[in-house]
C-alpha cells in the first residue's frame, strides 16, 4: 500500500524565465518563488545550490523551490512529516509537486525561518528526504545520508531531542557543529560539550500569576 504524507499539498505548476527555461538545474538546488501569477503559478527567477547563500537569501520567505532527484516530492514530505512531529512543531511545513518530476515547492513553517541556523539546518534536511522510504521506515538512514548531517550526527540528535535554541553566534549549521570548536585560523570539530552549550531547550514561557 502507497502511504500519502499529511504535509502533501497539490500540485502547483512552475516558471522559470526564458533565459533558464532550458537550464539543467542541479540536484539539491533552490529557488524564492519571485512572485505568484495571475493562475497561480510560482515564478522562480534565480536558483542556487550553496545552502549557506540561500540560507542569506531566504530569510522571512514563506514559500521556495527544491530541485531533487526525480519523483521524491512524496518521500521529501514524509521525512519532513516525520522531522516536524518529533519536534513537536504547531504550524507544520507543506510541501507539493510541480509540472516537473525534479522540482517540489515548500511552504515553510515560520519556526524554522525565524533563526538562521534553523532555515540552514531546513535545507539540508531537505537533501536528506530524498533518501527516505517511508515503505521501509529507514528513518536514521535517510537522516544522515549526506555529509552535512554525518559529520554533525550528535548536533542533529540533540537538536531533535528538543534542543532548538541555538546560543552561539556563527550563522551557518555545518560551519558550526563541524569546524567550529576551534578558530579561523584553526579550525577544529566541535567536542559534545561544546555542543551542548551551543544548542539548549528553549526557555519556558513564564506565565503571569
Amino acid at each position: 500500500m502507497r502511504l500519502k504524507s499529511p504535509n502533501l499539498g497539490k500540485l502547483r505548476p512552475v516558471q522559470m524565465p526564458e533565459s533558464s527555461k532550458y537550464l539543467r538545474l542541479r540536484k539539491g538546488s533552490f529557488s524564492k518563488v519571485d512572485y505568484v501569477k495571475e493562475d497561480g503559478t510560482f515564478v522562480a527567477l534565480e536558483w542556487l545550490y550553496c545552502r549557506e547563500y540561500f540560507q542569506d537569501e531566504s530569510a522571512g520567505i514563506r514559500r521556495f523551490l527544491f530541485c531533487h532527484r526525480s519523483n521524491k516530492c512524496r518521500n521529501i514530505a514524509f521525512f519532513i512529516h516525520l522531522i516536524e512531529e518529533r519536534l513537536g512543531l504547531g504550524e507544520r511545513s507543506v510541501i507539493g509537486p510541480t509540472q516537473r518530476y525534479n522540482v517540489s515547492w515548500i511552504r515553510i513553517s515560520p519556526w524554522w525561518t525565524a533563526t538562521s541556523m534553523k532555515r540552514s539546518l531546513f535545507t539540508a534536511l531537505l537533501r536528506c528526504g530524498q533518501s527516505y522510504s517511508p515503505e521501509q521506515d529507514n528513518f536514521e538512514d535517510a537522516l544522515f545520508s549526506v555529509l552535512y548531517t554525518k559529520h554533525t550526527e550528535y548536533a542533529v540528535k540533540r537538536f531533535l531531542d528538543g534542543h532548538t535554541r541555538y546560543t552561539g553566534k556563527r550563522r551557518g549549521w555545518y560551519s558550526q557543529f563541524r569546524w567550529g570548536g576551534g578558530t579561523v585560523d584553526e579550525p577544529r570539530e566541535p567536542d559534545n560539550a561544546i555542543v551542548d552549550r551551543l544548542l539548549v531547550r528553549p526557555k519556558e514561557k513564564v506565565l503571569n500569576s
